[in-house]
């Protein structure tokens, strides 16, 4: 399903006012002076402004239609950027690389699509997913492989 600008915006009007007549702007005031408590005003699962702006949004579709929510799905476990920046010089604060350089995702466990979905998704010249051979009698170790060739269109 897709969701217009227009569409989004309404169902967040809505969601925000409901938000508002229930917990009251002083409630909300204070929720925003505390960064965890305001992230989950906004993020928080089934009572978060998104949420509430989600279930506006799929109470006009069919059931088939409908989007689902997902928090914080998408991290990435390690970059190497470039040190080339469109803004900012200290990494740790305010950065933003030009380019990912290499994206690496480990899995420690046998659920390793999620991580493959990940890189399939995201641009970086060299993209890395570290896997474990579980069913070695002597342990568990890293599975090298000579790895995919990459489509220049992709």
């Amino acid at each position: 399903m897709s969701v217009s600008r227009d569409e989004f915006v309404k169902a967040f009007q809505f969601a925000w006012k409901r938000l508002q007549d229930n917990r009251g702007d002083q409630e909300l005031l204070n929720a925003y002076d505390d960064d965890a408590r305001w992230t989950d005003v906004v993020l928080g699962a089934d009572v978060g402004l998104v949420c509430m702006a989600l279930d506006r949004l799929n109470s006009a579709k069919a059931k088939t239609e409908r989007l689902e929510f997902s928090k914080g799905w998408l991290f990435v476990d390690a970059l190497y950027v470039s040190n080339d920046t469109i803004w900012g010089t200290e990494p740790q604060k305010h950065f933003y690389p030009t380019k990912l350089s290499v994206l690496i995702e480990n899995e420690n466990r046998k659920h390793w699509d999620t991580e493959l979905w990940k890189l399939a998704h995201i641009k970086a010249d060299l993209k890395v997913l570290i896997g474990y051979d579980f069913g070695s009698q002597n342990g568990f170790y890293p599975v090298f492989t000579d790895g995919l060739e990459r489509d220049e269109n992709c």
